[in-house]
């Protein structure tokens, strides 16, 4: 069975790889890059099934597009 709920995290192009995980208060946090070879960012996503739900924002909680990494060089 399919959930009906989507949510765009970055509508930015070259993002890719998501690992996602859900933490004992409810939130999800998806990890991600974008420009492996440019901007060379790994970027945090952290929502709520209502935010999904929703298709946005809607609870305190959520945080997108959250750089954690950027690698240099």
């Amino acid at each position: 069975r399919t959930w009906p709920y989507q949510m765009l995290l970055d509508e930015r192009d070259h993002v890719s790889y998501p690992d996602a995980t859900e933490t004992d208060d409810g939130r999800i946090l998806i990890v991600y890059d974008r420009e492996r070879y440019a901007a060379r960012e790994i970027l945090l996503a952290a929502v709520t099934e209502e935010d999904i739900m929703a298709g946005h924002c809607v609870s305190g909680q959520c945080l997108l597009k959250t750089v954690i990494n950027q690698a240099s060089g």
